[in-house]
């Protein structure tokens, strides 16, 4: 089984922090109402001539495409703010952030702590040089 290692993960959350998921949930809206209306206009061809059937079966091919993807994009939805409560609860947060939101504060806190700990250690580094004892001197006879 492969872990991956946090530091070399934590970049993938300065792109997380992009997204936006109200624009997701904005988008799958708009989805859903385009299908709403799909499925008005195959109603309406229907009962105007039945000649025009297959029109009105492309649409409901096409809806059925729609369907399977707003309910991926549920899911996902569901998933995402599922995983967030996980990660908000774990971490001892209440609120409703958004995850870009949390995501930026979290990748920005891992990046100040990387220039802290890259400080530590160079100053640890040349404190261990400072106390080290000078190389012995060999007698010559």
């Amino acid at each position: 089984m492969f872990f991956p290692q946090f530091d070399e993960e934590v970049g993938l959350l300065e792109r997380a922090s992009r997204v936006v998921t109200q624009q997701l949930y904005s988008e799958k809206k708009a989805l859903e109402a385009g299908r709403a209306h799909l499925e008005a206009e195959a109603q309406r061809i229907l009962g105007e001539d039945h000649e025009t059937n297959l029109t009105a079966a492309a649409i409901r091919f096409f809806i059925t495409k729609v369907d399977l993807e707003l309910k991926d994009l549920t899911e996902q939805l569901d998933s995402l703010n599922q995983k967030k409560s996980s990660f908000l609860h774990y971490i001892g947060e209440e609120g409703n952030y958004e995850v870009d939101e949390l995501f930026s504060v979290l990748w920005a806190f891992t990046e100040e702590f990387r220039a802290a700990h890259r400080k530590f250690v160079v100053k640890k580094a040349r404190a261990a040089k400072k106390k080290a004892p000078p190389p012995p001197v060999a007698d010559v006879a």
